[in-house]
């Protein structure tokens, strides 16, 4: 130490040796990195793979209809397998309406952005 308090350390170049430890250090973060998204990706392309599958839209049909079943025989109302699929071919139509409307909508907000 000198006498305005400093602590004084000596530092050394890194070595060629210790350069290739940080390039290969980095390459490897940056490998794992793409991994990562890769992983990602696959995950999100099946999340979206399931949001638009036949089997979903289906199932969902069918849980909507067997619910709509139960509550028109629950508040009493006559004809519950034909009033129960009102709700199921609204919800079925607008599945397959609305890949039409997000074209449309995505096509005119670019327009204008």
């Amino acid at each position: 130490m000198d006498g305005g308090g400093e602590v004084k350390v000596k530092t050394k170049a890194l070595t060629p040796y210790m350069l290739l430890l940080v390039y290969m250090s980095s390459l490897e973060q940056i490998e794992q990195d793409v991994q990562e998204l890769k992983n990602r990706n696959k995950r999100v392309e099946a999340e979206k793979a399931w949001e638009t599958s036949l089997f979903r839209i289906l199932s969902i049909s069918l849980i909507t209809y067997l619910i709509a079943i139960l509550v028109i025989k629950g508040i009493g109302m006559e004809k519950p397998f034909t009033g129960a699929l009102i709700p199921t071919v609204g919800y079925f139509l607008s599945t397959q309406s609305l890949p039409i409307l997000k074209r449309w909508w995505m096509n005119h907000h670019q327009k204008s952005s």
